[in-house]
């Protein structure tokens, strides 16, 4: 049987087709939009109601679909809403059944799958673009959220400095880059919750020159990698009254950048804890870990009128499937 996923909660439109057969991955591609000067919802929302067709088309004339999973929350509401109702009107239309699923629990259990903790209790970080989450997995992969995002979450910190240092592109990797150039030299305060609002006013604040960009941008991840360290030290205390913690998997687009997952990795073996980071390119938004999870919870489907977007993380988390 051939699962087809749809992920079109931000910016990027992605599609995957996964074996259920198999338990593989047979497609998989992100059509991604890069807006200059950040994400306008309305815009994103808008290049979504055009880009996938000629996908879809391919898709539907190599693969017979027998599922379709999509994203329906959280995330900007216009773009989950086209994704959503180009799932619903193939669910309609070939009449195949209808997988709703949260963007934020594919995240959460993507080390399930892309890093072999099947059957493993863990700590799951998520830092992401619009989510700061950590979270306890049992082995049954039951979810308890133990603390969520409080203001900004690391990606859009990380993203609205790079704009601030004209960086108008990828700003995340463009940022990285130039980061490499510089030294972590200046210290940013790091507060004692999850939360990068003010680390990014107090890089404002300092209001620097062109050519002491490098250096903050390096010393942002440096702190950025410290604050979630922090994390998840509080998170493996705070999990150890259920078990033993001993994996933590990080997830979520700025799990993609390669210094602070080299300065949580270096932290994480001194307490002898071991990071798990699935490969860069499912950190970011895809539509593999949508099918994944699907196929978790392959069993149940979604009635098409009661399946609705729902932007906000909090909401979502009271009809949290059991995977």
């Amino acid at each position: 049987m051939k699962l087809l996923a749809i992920e079109s909660s931000c910016d990027d439109f992605a599609i995957a087709i996964f074996d259920t057969k198999l338990q593989l991955i047979l497609e998989s591609c992100v059509l991604s939009q890069n807006h200059k000067h950040g994400i306008i919802p309305e815009c994103a929302a808008r290049s979504h109601a055009q880009l996938p067709w000629a996908k879809l088309t391919e898709i539907f004339v190599k693969y017979k679909i027998d599922k379709v999973a999509v994203t329906a929350g959280p995330g900007l509401m216009g773009s989950l809403q086209v994704g959503v109702i180009i799932a619903k009107t193939i669910a309609s239309f070939y009449k195949i059944p209808l997988i709703a699923i949260n963007h934020i629990d594919a995240h959460i259990l993507t080390p399930v799958w892309a890093c072999n903790l099947l059957h493993q209790d863990f700590l799951s970080i998520v830092i992401s673009g619009g989510h700061s989450l950590r979270a306890y997995v049992d082995k049954d992969r039951n979810i308890l959220d133990l603390h969520n995002t409080l203001d900004d979450a690391a990606g859009d910190a990380i993203d609205k400095v790079a704009r601030a240092f004209g960086i108008i592109q990828n700003e995340g990797p463009n940022l990285e880059k130039l980061a490499l150039k510089g030294l972590p030299i200046y210290y940013i305060p790091k507060p004692k919750i999850f939360s990068f609002s003010g680390v990014k006013s107090y890089i404002f604040g300092k209001n620097p020159l062109k050519s002491e960009y490098a250096n903050w941008a390096a010393s942002l991840f440096v702190t950025i990698a410290e604050i979630v360290f922090e994390q998840i030290l509080i998170g493996i205390k705070r999990a150890s009254r259920f078990n033993n913690i001993k994996y933590v998997g990080i997830s979520g687009g700025v799990a993609a950048n390669n210094i602070i997952r080299n300065i949580i990795t270096s932290k994480c073996r001194i307490y002898r804890i071991i990071p798990v980071f699935p490969k860069k390119n499912i950190c970011t938004d895809n539509a593999e870990m949508i099918a994944w999870l699907a196929n978790l919870n392959f069993s149940n489907k979604n009635d098409l009128l009661t399946v609705k977007c729902c932007a906000n993380y909090s909401e979502m988390v009271n009809w949290r499937a059991t995977y």
